[in-house]
């Protein structure tokens, strides 16, 4: 296994393990996930990790409390909002992987509505991506990561900041003097 693979799996458990807002849909006594014990009480607010928040909310038993929508207009708003803005828009921390999961349901449901949603979808997905990796990798090549920039970056973005902060020193080393002849 390469050290990226190692990484990402590494990055995918930490995701996996974030704690996420619930509201319960109804009261739950005793459930047990894991070894975790769960107690829901409908309508109140919980923090779970998000692997058992995903199970619960697919179970009907908790609604996730996301900061973002995964609809294609509020996907639409932030890319627009993303692309005028010359700093990182704040955004959910799990929004990556929410998006990923609701990529995977759209096309597991295959109707006409649930492909024109996937498509509005992942064209402003792609967007974006595109318009943060530029705006990271912009903070990487002038070294100016500022602590309130770093907490509107996700772990994926964070991780994609220190590799390329790292790879464009080596870079920048390996050009550098040496190759002046020194």
């Amino acid at each position: 296994m390469t050290d990226l693979s190692l990484e990402m799996r590494r990055l995918n458990f930490e995701l996996e393990e974030n704690p996420v807002n619930v509201i319960a849909m109804r009261d739950y006594k005793d459930l047990s996930i894991d070894g975790i014990n769960i107690n829901l009480i409908e309508d109140h607010e919980t923090q779970l990790p998000y692997w058992i928040a995903k199970t619960l909310e697919e179970n009907n038993l908790v609604k996730i409390m996301e900061e973002i929508s995964v609809t294609p207009r509020a996907l639409s708003e932030l890319a627009h909002k993303e692309g005028k803005q010359r700093t990182l828009t704040p955004i959910d921390s799990l929004l990556y992987q929410r998006v990923i999961v609701e990529i995977r349901r759209l096309r597991k449901e295959s109707t006409g509505n649930a492909m024109r949603k996937l498509t509005s979808i992942e064209g402003s997905f792609n967007l974006i991506k595109r318009h943060r990796f530029r705006k990271i990798l912009q903070m990487a090549m002038t070294d100016q990561m500022q602590k309130s920039v770093q907490s509107k970056l996700t772990l994926e973005e964070n991780w994609l900041y220190e590799k390329l902060t790292h790879l464009y020193g080596n870079w920048i080393n390996l050009i550098g003097v040496d190759a002046i002849g020194e």
